[in-house]
C-alpha cells in the first residue's frame, strides 16, 4: 500500500515594527503547495517548495501592513495607527501554534543591521514580483 504525501505547508509570522511612530503589527500567512508525483531532492519539489515559502512570508508581510493606517498630512507629517481586526483580539491558543516550528527568535533590542541580514533572505526579486501580480 502507497502512503499518500502530503503537500508542505508554511507558516510564517511577523511583526512590522515602526519604532519612529511607537507602532507595532503582527501578522501571519499560511501557504500550501500541491506536489503531486514529485519526490523530494527534485528540482521542481525544491522551486515549488521555495514558492510556498514565499508566498507564505508575502502573506503574512501583507496582513500586518493591512493593520496599519498610514496618514501623510499636507504638511508632509506622517501619523500611523494600529488598527487590529477582531480575529486578532482574539487570543490564540496554545492548541493551535503546538504543530508550529520556531525558527527563530531575536529580542528587539538588536542591532537594525542584524534586522537587515535576517530581511535580505527575503528580498522580492522580478520573479517573486510576478508572483504577486505586481510586475
Amino acid at each position: 500500500m502507497r502512503r499518500k504525501k502530503r503537500n508542505p505547508q508554511f507558516f510564517c509570522a511577523v511583526e512590522v515594527v515602526l519604532p519612529a511612530y511607537g507602532c507595532t503589527s503582527p501578522g501571519v500567512g499560511i501557504s500550501e503547495e500541491p506536489l503531486p508525483q514529485l519526490e523530494e531532492g527534485q528540482p521542481s519539489f525544491l522551486t515549488k517548495r521555495k514558492t510556498a515559502q514565499k508566498l507564505a512570508f508575502q502573506a503574512a508581510l501583507s496582513d500586518a501592513f493591512q493593520k496599519l493606517t498610514i496618514v501623510v498630512l499636507e504638511s508632509g507629517r506622517i501619523a500611523v495607527e494600529y488598527r487590529p481586526t477582531e480575529e486578532d483580539l482574539d487570543a490564540r491558543s496554545e492548541e493551535e501554534l503546538q504543530n508550529l516550528i520556531q525558527v527563530g527568535c531575536f529580542p528587539s533590542s538588536q542591532s537594525s543591521q542584524r534586522e537587515e541580514e535576517c530581511l535580505s533572505d527575503f528580498s522580492l526579486e522580478e520573479e517573486d514580483l510576478k508572483l504577486c501580480g505586481l510586475h
